[in-house]
């Protein structure tokens, strides 16, 4: 359907001509009514998709859709600002953002083939594993 988010990729699939923001900082009790009430004051608001936990509970953020660019425009200034107690972080949901607010990932430095660069945490590891045990499976395959 357009203008949805596919859950499975993680991140906002945004439809040609929608208008949508990314919303971080939400106080965990904060519902999806009380967001469509609180930035429909920025225009008219479409769709509102507050993350869950598998629990149910709130992930804290939010992609909020609004009939308009203009109020996507007035939902970008509430970047920063207190809402329960918490600092909200809003951007446009088309925008890539980045990770440790550093550009380009840790360090803001890109590497490899297309200037991307990916890291891999591993958890649970045993403490006998060794550093070659580890990077086989990740290395570069032809074919």
């Amino acid at each position: 359907k357009a203008g949805k988010r596919k859950a499975s990729e993680g991140a906002a699939v945004e439809a040609e001509g929608s208008f949508s923001v990314f919303i971080g900082g939400i106080p965990w009790a904060v519902t999806e009514e009380t967001l469509k009430k609180d930035f429909g004051e920025c225009g008219k608001v479409v769709d509102v998709n507050l993350l869950r936990k598998s629990n149910g509970l709130s992930k804290g953020v939010a992609f909020i859709s609004f009939a308009s660019e203009a109020a996507v425009e007035a939902a970008l200034k509430f970047d920063g600002d207190d809402y329960g107690g918490r600092t909200l972080k809003v951007t446009k949901a088309d925008e890539p953002r980045s990770v440790g607010g550093k550009e380009g990932g840790k360090g803001g430095k890109a590497d490899g083939k297309g200037g991307a660069r990916f890291e891999v945490f591993v958890r649970n590891l045993s403490s006998h594993t060794k550093e070659e045990e580890l990077r086989g499976p990740f290395q570069p395959r032809r074919g």
